[in-house]
């Protein structure tokens, strides 16, 4: 009987916590976008339920309290990495924007006993019975991304009878897939041998699935300045006297125009397209997108973000498009690693920067972190305008098929990008707040979709910091 009366006295409990929990999640007390006014949010509610359905917003928004709450009874290694509990399968924001958990079917009444995940569950939020934890398909995924990445060799005569070598290097893309409670392996060459030949050589587990792939790139496009202005010249690139005197007079027209007088003609905005200085007598170039701007918090020197695969240290950047081939910046920092593509900007003093998007609306100056399942959005330069996809995963491995650069830790999303859009914003839909840059595309033959890996905004602030270079967005 006394068992009873305390199991009674902590389900009212719970229930006084969920109730609590619902009620705190009002427009007023829970704001999704931190920073903003009541009328501010009340503009992007009725445009996030024009977008996605009526109650969408305050759906997200209940969602967020919630993600948020879970995380902060999850605990921590001594990185501040969060270290989740075994029952946790993941959890992922669902098509009405409220927020779904996935448990782990054999550990459901762990679950229910926890601090906050039990809160949770009494409060009514939706969850999945998986098979797998969370921290169990991260292990594997970062077991095979330490075997591939560790060991990685570049496929040649000298390899094609070393059976790792052949498999390891038949992968382009790894995730942990959420939702689906996998981690999904894409295949270049795909079937039963080369899925048994990974099994047996590379990395064997009952969570992995197989799918057909395709390479990546990261978005650098190279282009000829010399192929604009000779028509002589075939195969895109020239060699002759004409195209190099046609090159050096249009710098030299560009040059006058962008004087001291008329700088403020030249504005540089979010998506705005971007390239190298072109070099060599081929006049070659790569194209880029600015991604968002930032200035010193402590010097107040202006700049934007870029992609580090395109602008490298110390590299001049010029625009395309719109007074083409203005020397508009300097590359002040440029990090290029397995898990960073990114590069400060510096700006000419004469250039202005703002945050107008294509669509001629303002990308927030607020930063935020997207989540799987979010609707995203993006401008590239090349591709223009603006286009919209939803993110699938936050931790996925990515292997380019040029200069064999591997990423992990990108964030994707399925979207169709070009050559040239790397670098280019990433935000969310009616909030306009910031949420990295894109990096690489490629091809997801098993959904027969685009795919498109982004920086998280997040972290490049974090390691810029990290490297003693503290920058703000405005």
């Amino acid at each position: 009987m006394q068992r009873k009366i305390i199991s009674l006295f902590l389900v009212i409990i719970l229930a006084l916590s969920a109730f609590t929990l619902v009620q705190a999640s009002s427009l007023e007390q829970v704001p999704m976008h931190g920073g903003l006014t009541l009328e501010e949010q009340m503009v992007i509610d009725a445009e996030l339920d024009a977008l996605f359905g009526e109650g969408y917003a305050t759906n997200r928004r209940e969602a967020e309290y919630y993600f948020e709450l879970m995380y902060s009874g999850f605990m921590r290694n001594r990185s501040g990495d969060v270290i989740s509990p075994d029952f946790y399968g993941g959890s992922y924001v669902g098509e009405d924007g409220s927020m779904v958990l996935l448990i782990v079917e054999s550990r459901l009444e762990c679950a229910y006993s926890h601090d906050t995940i039990g809160m949770l569950l009494h409060a009514g939020v939706n969850y999945r019975l998986v098979e797998f934890s969370h921290s169990d398909l991260f292990a594997v995924q970062e077991t095979i991304n330490e075997i591939i990445s560790e060991r990685f060799v570049v496929l040649d005569e000298r390899h094609l009878r070393d059976d790792w070598c052949i498999y390891a290097n038949n992968v382009p893309f790894f995730f942990v897939n959420v939702m689906s409670n996998n981690v999904m392996v894409h295949l270049i060459e795909y079937n039963e041998d080369m899925i048994a030949g990974f099994r047996r050589y590379v990395y064997d587990s009952p969570m992995l699935a197989f799918g057909q792939g395709a390479w990546f790139t990261i978005g650098g496009g190279e282009q000829s300045l010399a192929s604009y202005f000779c028509s002589n010249c075939d195969d895109g690139y020239s060699n002759c006297d004409m195209c190099d005197y046609r090159y050096l007079e249009q710098e030299n027209e560009i040059n006058e125009m962008i004087s001291p007088a008329n700088a403020g003609l030249l504005q540089v905005h979010p998506g705005s397209g971007i390239r190298t200085r072109a070099t060599g007598i081929q006049q070659r170039y790569v194209t880029g997108t600015v991604g968002f701007r930032v200035r010193c918090a402590n010097t107040g020197l202006r700049g934007f973000i870029a992609s580090a695969h395109v602008f490298s240290n110390g590299a001049d950047v010029l625009t395309r498009g719109l007074f083409t081939g203005t020397h508009i910046g300097t590359t002040r920092m440029g990090i290029l690693s397995s898990t960073m593509d990114a590069a400060f900007i510096a700006l000419q003093p004469q250039i202005t920067t703002t945050n107008l998007l294509p669509n001629n609306q303002q990308l927030s100056p607020l930063v935020a972190t997207a989540r799987i399942g979010d609707p995203i959005s993006a401008a590239g330069a090349t591709t223009g305008g603006i286009r919209n996809s939803t993110v699938f995963t936050l931790n996925s491995w990515i292997r380019c098929s040029i200069r064999g650069h591997q990423f992990s830790g990108m964030t994707m999303a399925h979207m169709h990008t070009r050559d040239g859009d790397s670098g280019g914003t990433v935000f969310a839909p009616a909030a306009r707040t910031t949420l990295g840059i894109m990096v690489a595309s490629g091809f997801d033959p098993v959904e027969n979709a685009y795919v498109m890996g982004f920086v998280p905004a997040v972290r490049i602030f974090q390691d810029f910091q990290s490297r003693g270079l503290n920058l703000e967005r405005y």
